[in-house]
């Protein structure tokens, strides 16, 4: 290695450093954990809260992959025994999506496939529905 060369990878450390989280200051916030959905005993509406809002990847017949939306997380429980809950997708119109299961990929939560079901439209976005009822574990973790 030439020593400019060596000096050029010297002047870029820090910077990479920095990048990794592994130098200069310390001070910085945590970036938040994003849960893993692949990993899930079981997917909860407690999972899906802290995705509200971003773009999930979801395979589609004809254009190959779309982005949707999770718009909300909406609460149906009316028994402690049972969760019930709806996630509600929107994805840009004219996506024209059938009612089925379909693949659905986050950034960082990674993959899953949901049943999922049209839920009408307006001007501006297609929107869609994912129906969960599941019995309460009391053994699970919170």
């Amino acid at each position: 290695m030439d020593r400019r060369a060596f000096l050029v990878g010297v002047a870029t450390l820090p910077m990479l450093m920095a990048g990794c989280g592994g130098g200069g200051g310390g001070d910085a916030a945590a970036e938040p954990v994003t849960p893993s959905l692949e990993e899930a005993r079981s997917l909860r509406a407690r999972l899906f809260r802290s995705l509200e809002g971003q773009t999930f990847y979801l395979g589609h017949p004809t254009y190959g992959v779309v982005d949707a939306v999770l718009e909300q997380v909406v609460d149906h429980t009316v028994d402690d025994t049972v969760e019930q809950f709806m996630l509600d997708f929107s994805t840009a119109p004219g996506v024209a999506l059938p009612e089925g299961r379909w693949p659905l990929e986050h950034p960082t939560a990674g993959r899953l496939t949901l049943y999922i079901q049209p839920a009408g439209d307006d001007l501006e976005r297609d929107h869609y529905r994912a129906v969960f009822s599941q019995l309460n574990d009391t053994g699970e973790e919170e």
